[in-house]
C-alpha cells in the first residue's frame, strides 16, 4: 500500500457522516466534526481523553483546543499531534463497537484497494469466483506498477445477511456525501437520479446493482433486495441496519470492489 500523501481524506461514517479526517503531513491529522449524535459525542470524549495524553502516552493537543461539550449543533476543527492510522483506529471502534471494520482507499484512476482489515481471509477457496473450471496457471512475475494517487480513504464496518430493513428517519441521507467521494461520476449521477448505482466485483466480474433502501419502488424491481447480481439475475440478502442506507451501500461497494471481499459478501452465512 502506498504512504498516506499531504492532504488525504478519511472518512468515518457515522450515524450521519458527519466526522473526517485529514492528514496534513509531519505526522498530524485535522478532525471535522458537525452534527453530532449521542453516540457520536460518546466517541468524541473518548477521543478527547486519549488525546490529553497522561499514564505515559503522548498529548496530541491543548485541553483548550478540544471542547467537551459536544452535542447536535456542535461543529469545528481540531488539529491533532498524532498520525491520521492512530486517530481513526480509535475512533471507528468507539462509532462501532463490537464491528468487523475494513479500510478502503480510493484512487485517482478509480479502483479501490483494501488497506487494512479485521475480518481476515473468508475465501472458500484459494481460487476466485467463476474460476473453478479454470486449469491453474503457473505464477506470473509481478510487474512493477506505476504508483497511483490515493484520492481518499474510509473505515466501513463489515455488512451482515439479513433481511427486511428497518425504517430510519430522512435525515440519515446526508451520510451520502461521503459515499459519493468513493463512486464514479456515472454512478452519482445514477445514485442521485434512482438512488441505484452498478459495482463490477473485483473476484468474479459480475455486475451488481446497489439500490438504497431508501426507493422501494426500485427495490421491488430488483427481488425487493439492496444487493441484486445483474449477471446471474439473483436477489443478495446482506445489511446493515446499523448506518444509514447510504453507509450501508458505501461497505457494499468497497466490499465488492475489493478482491477476496466480494466472496465474503457472497458467502455470508444465512
Amino acid at each position: 500500500m502506498h504512504s498516506q500523501r499531504l492532504c488525504l481524506p478519511w472518512y468515518l461514517p457515522s450515524f450521519y457522516g458527519d466526522i473526517k479526517l485529514e492528514t496534513t503531513g509531519s505526522g498530524k491529522t485535522v478532525l471535522v466534526y458537525e452534527g453530532l449524535s449521542p453516540t457520536e459525542c460518546l466517541a468524541m470524549k473518548t477521543l478527547r481523553k486519549r488525546a490529553m495524553g497522561g499514564l505515559g502516552r503522548t498529548r496530541w493537543c491543548l485541553p483548550q483546543e478540544f471542547r467537551e461539550d459536544f452535542g447536535a449543533d456542535s461543529s469545528g476543527t481540531i488539529l491533532l499531534q498524532a498520525k491520521i492510522e492512530e486517530v481513526q483506529a480509535l475512533l471507528s471502534k468507539a462509532l462501532k463497537p463490537g464491528r468487523s471494520l475494513v479500510t478502503a482507499v480510493r484512487f485517482s484512476d478509480g479502483s479501490v484497494e483494501e488497506k487494512a482489515s479485521e475480518l481476515g481471509d473468508y475465501r472458500v477457496n484459494a481460487q476466485k469466483l467463476g474460476d473453478d473450471d479454470k486449469p491453474k496457471e503457473e505464477p506470473k512475475k509481478e510487474e512493477k506498477k506505476p504508483e497511483k494517487e490515493p484520492k481518499a480513504a474510509v473505515t466501513v464496518a463489515a455488512p451482515e445477511r439479513g433481511c427486511p430493513p428497518p425504517s430510519f428517519d430522512e435525515a440519515e441521507v446526508r451520510a451520502s456525501r461521503v459515499l459519493e467521494v468513493f463512486l464514479s461520476p456515472e454512478q452519482i449521477e445514477d445514485f442521485r437520479t434512482r438512488q441505484q448505482f452498478v459495482v463490477v466485483g473485483a473476484d468474479s466480474g459480475h455486475r451488481y446493482l446497489l439500490t438504497s433502501r431508501h426507493a422501494p419502488r426500485a427495490l421491488a424491481r430488483g427481488g425487493g433486495r439492496s444487493l441484486y447480481d445483474l449477471d446471474e439475475e439473483i436477489p443478495m440478502c446482506v445489511h446493515d441496519w446499523d448506518v444509514p442506507a447510504a453507509e450501508e451501500l458505501l461497505a457494499l461497494r468497497c466490499f465488492l470492489a475489493l478482491p477476496g471481499r466480494e466472496e465474503y459478501i457472497r458467502c455470508l452465512p444465512e
